[in-house]
């Protein structure tokens, strides 16, 4: 990656300077503005201080120092103190050349030392219709996956199938009660969502029907009942539908874990057995926690693990899970599912029976999507592996948690969902009735292109790469207001905005048939397509960027300034037939190439034709 090499070169000119802090590093950026070069360093001030001489003087020498490199076309200086530096034209030329040479490799990571990443994402519940917030969920899981598989990882996908809680035996009692009637609905899920909202609302005044609901939890919770059989049967079948809704965004998965199987493999025993050995794992014995089991959370409040009736709270049995997950506790058997719900093999854990597996424990990191409200849990899970005395697993457990989604007022209305008096946007709410399932929505989005474009025969994927990329494009931390007529401008900052900016290129190049021949010697005059070239450079440490900080939204900030840059070329200047024409289409194809490998990394298809 270029700018390892050039960080060396200044490092090594640095050094020169005499005994440094140790502290004191050397960083690159790149100036807002072309003018100021390709990288930029602020070296020279972090210096002044220590060396006591002024930071232009400092930025100097360290300029003169840096040897002649085949990377390097100039070095200058700028007030007050700035060392910046442009890349040569043979360089810019050559990663042309190795943009061609690699083709879908290009820009890709290499980690110095595979390591096995189980990343888990998209969890729903069985008594809701998965919606547009989980739909965050899994697009920002799906994409580290990427990421990370690209960077020759190990990395597997799990779902957490909850197959045995309380919203279980609710839906099973309106299962059984058929208060509301199966066949009146064309899905499973949507019959579940109704009938657990029902049956919840009757419970309210119906103690009996409360009763008969603890009743149907503790026969599920015994494993070998009807009602178990019911549960587990009825809970496969609502799953397999959400799948299949997320595989219809060509998201998929590897293996799910059934919250059955931890409880029966008895891995919340064995992890409390551990805790009680550890000092900061303690019971209260007074106050309103009293008889509970607590951890010590440093800078936080302590958190009950245990609850006084002896019941480990879902913290607890995150623990435990994630135990398992390091190879701390034993492994589960395995079964192929033949759900036909993705092209993939699809593995679900079993306690029972199975084939014994090693691609899925232990993980060498975990990378676990949870929405922010999560963060103090997962804390805890993260501070009882450190108690335990698991210091490495606990350094290599991520999440990477990500804030609401809200619905535009506009995209409210155009999905029938009818707003407050002066609200700009609403908040999905299954109580306020305005949740908006993810079928729903891939329909709803059809829907609108066909009404702005016709039928045409890329519709799936350009309406796949517009909900990506609107979901995608904002730092996972922040709440984001989807608006669906951004989410869909190929003018904007949008997923069609780069997808036809891919088409465009292959047209480009299907128009030039079998005049597509490539130059590969190093151009005489390369002004006009300088910007691209030296935005196209960038894309490895982007990559390389985006993945350590598992932050999607770099990759498309950059992409979307790449696809900007080339259309400005491209409307400024005569591709085809032009004196140009072959380092014009070589620059075309490597283009190309670089959009639809970060396009990938998002989960994003690049059609040929829109």
């Amino acid at each position: 990656m270029i700018e390892h090499e050039l960080q060396k070169l200044f490092q090594h000119a640095v050094k020169k300077l005499g005994e440094l802090p140790e502290q004191v590093s050397v960083e690159l950026e790149h100036p807002a503005a072309s003018e100021h070069g390709d990288y930029a360093s602020n070296i020279a001030m972090k210096l002044c201080k220590s060396l006591k001489r002024s930071p232009m003087d400092i930025a100097r020498e360290i300029a003169d120092t840096i040897p002649a490199s085949p990377f390097i076309k100039k070095i200058d200086v700028a007030a007050p103190g700035f060392i910046n530096l442009w890349l040569s034209d043979a360089f810019l030329w050559s990663e042309v050349q190795r943009v061609l040479e690699q083709g879908e490799q290009y820009g890709a990571p290499v980690a110095p030392q595979p390591e096995r990443i189980l990343i888990e994402h998209t969890q729903v519940n069985p008594n809701k219709a998965p919606h547009i917030g989980h739909l965050r969920n899994a697009c920002i899981g799906d994409s580290i996956a990427k990421l990370y598989a690209s960077a020759r990882h190990d990395a597997k996908v799990l779902y957490y199938q909850n197959d045995v809680g309380q919203q279980i035996a609710t839906v099973v009692l309106a299962a059984q009660k058929q208060f509301v009637k199966r066949e009146d609905f064309s899905s499973l899920i949507a019959w579940a969502s109704a009938a657990y909202a029902d049956i919840e609302k009757r419970m309210e005044t119906d103690e009996t029907l409360k009763n008969e609901k603890q009743n149907v939890q503790l026969k599920i919770a015994a494993q070998n009942t009807e009602e178990a059989k019911f549960a587990r049967k009825l809970t496969d079948e609502i799953l397999c539908e959400t799948l299949q809704t997320f595989s219809n965004l060509d998201i998929a998965y590897d293996l799910v874990v059934r919250e059955s199987d931890i409880l029966k493999a008895k891995l919340w025993e064995k992890t409390f057995e551990l805790l009680k050995t550890k000092k900061e794992f303690y019971q209260a014995t007074d106050g309103e926690r009293k008889g509970c089991w607590l951890v010590k959370i440093p800078g936080a409040e302590d958190k009950i693990i245990v609850r006084s009736n002896g019941i480990p709270t879902y913290t607890g049995n995150d623990i435990a899970y994630h135990l398992w997950k390091f190879g701390v506790l034993e492994d589960f058997c395995y079964f192929q599912l033949d759900w036909k719900t993705q092209s993939q093999p699809l593995f679900v854990t079993s306690s029972d029976a199975g084939e014994e597996r090693t691609d899925f424990a232990p993980a060498d990191q975990i990378v676990n999507v949870v929405d922010q409200t999560q963060t103090y849990p997962l804390q805890s899970v993260v501070e009882s592996l450190r108690v335990l005395g698991y210091e490495n697993h606990a350094n290599n457990y991520h999440h990477v948690n990500y804030g609401f989604v809200y619905l535009s007022r506009q995209t409210a209305e155009n999905l029938g969902i009818a707003l407050e008096n002066g609200a700009t946007q609403v908040k999905m709410s299954g109580r306020k009735g305005t949740v908006v399932s993810v079928s729903d929505f891939l329909h709803k989005v059809e829907e609108n292109l066909r009404a702005k474009y016709g039928d045409f025969e890329n519709i799936r994927d350009v309406r796949n790469g517009a909900i990506k990329f609107e979901l995608l494009k904002y730092n996972t931390y922040q709440d984001i207001v989807f608006d669906l007529e951004a989410a869909l401008n190929p003018n904007g900052f949008s997923g069609p905005y780069l997808q036809y900016a891919y088409t465009r290129a292959a047209s480009i190049l299907n128009k030039a048939g079998e005049r597509k021949r490539s130059a590969t010697e190093t151009p005489q005059d390369m002004t006009a397509e300088l910007p691209v070239l030296r935005m196209m450079v960038r894309f490895p440490e982007v990559v390389a960027a985006t993945l350590y900080v598992r932050a999607p939204h770099l990759l498309c900030l950059y992409l979307f300034e790449l696809a900007q840059t080339f259309n400005l070329f491209y409307n400024e200047h005569r591709i085809l037939e032009s004196d140009h024409e072959a380092q014009w289409l070589t620059l075309t194809r490597a283009f190309q190439h670089v959009l639809k490998n970060g396009l990938t990394l998002l989960g994003i298809p690049a059609p040929e034709k829109m």
